[in-house]
């Protein structure tokens, strides 16, 4: 007996460790692992309503499509306490299971109808020029719009397979203007340089000139200064100017210079200009 007594415990072990290993990230995350920081719960909340949150968001990632459900409800009976939560909403309303989309609406609706009314006439609105009217609406929002984001996200990825140029660029647009910090937008936003259509590229230009993460473009938007055409040209040019910081400013200052005799004036125009901000930005 004692001879097997050790592998049997081996055995265990191993099991022990592979269900662990299969256990949904969900069931594996607790409240303490989401800081309110992430959450942008205000330090004013009651510790209460901080557990009700932190719990519900969780369930909210539950395999179970009756905790997502669940969860829905519970943060929507939050009202206006529930506005932390108003994005991880809208990303619930692109869930697969249909119960779980009007769950997270309702809920939404108890907590911002103003976000929950642009929400869902953006899922349902079929129409491009529908869309495009709900998107000049959502981005005069700004910042407020954010939680948004992942419904706006979702159908730009869709336009950009489709592909639908001019409500990709429109959407471009409007993400860097409700998302500008969201280092996962400036990436979407960055890919978009590579797009085909040259409104698009030109889009993505003008939009991570403003994003906190637009630097993170700069190697991309020197290449696009050395083939695009001469609109494109022009604004990689204003922006990279914008976008320049110490540890860039060679490398900028070099790819604007090489524009310097364009076949084009505007072009040559802009590297003057770009050249003239570079200095003063050195030498303030």
């Amino acid at each position: 007996m004692r001879a097997l007594a050790f592998p049997i415990a081996i055995v265990w072990l191993v099991f022990a460790i592979v269900v662990n290993a299969q256990t949904p990230k969900s069931k594996q995350k607790k409240k303490e692992d989401l800081p309110d920081v992430s959450l942008q719960i205000p330090d004013e909340t009651r510790p209460e309503v901080k557990a009700i949150i932190k719990d519900n968001v969780i369930a909210l990632s539950s395999s179970k499509q009756s905790d997502r459900i669940k969860a829905a409800h519970v943060l929507g009976e939050l009202g206006e306490q529930g506005k932390p939560v108003r994005r991880l909403l809208c990303r619930a309303m692109l869930d697969n299971f249909t119960g779980v989309r009007v769950a997270a609406a309702d809920a939404l609706k108890n907590i911002d109808p103003k976000i929950q009314y642009l929400a869902v006439s953006y899922v349902s609105e079929k129409n491009e020029g529908g869309r495009g009217e709900l998107l000049r609406k959502i981005e005069a929002l700004k910042e407020d719009g954010e939680p948004l984001t992942p419904l706006v996200e979702k159908s730009a990825k869709t336009s950009a397979q489709a592909p639908q140029v001019g409500l990709l660029a429109q959407e471009i647009t409007t993400l860097s203007a409700i998302a500008k910090n969201d280092p996962s937008i400036a990436r979407l936003i960055r890919s978009a340089l590579d797009n085909a259509d040259s409104s698009v590229r030109y889009s993505a230009l003008q939009a991570l000139g403003g994003m906190k993460h637009g630097r993170l473009a700069i190697s991309k938007i020197i290449k696009l200064i050395k083939n695009d055409n001469a609109e494109n040209r022009i604004a990689g040019i204003r922006v990279l100017a914008n976008l320049v910081d110490e540890s860039t400013e060679e490398i900028v200052t070099d790819a604007i210079t090489d524009q310097r005799y364009h076949e084009v004036e505007g072009v040559r125009k802009a590297v003057e200009e770009a050249l003239n901000k570079i200095q003063n930005k050195r030498n303030p």
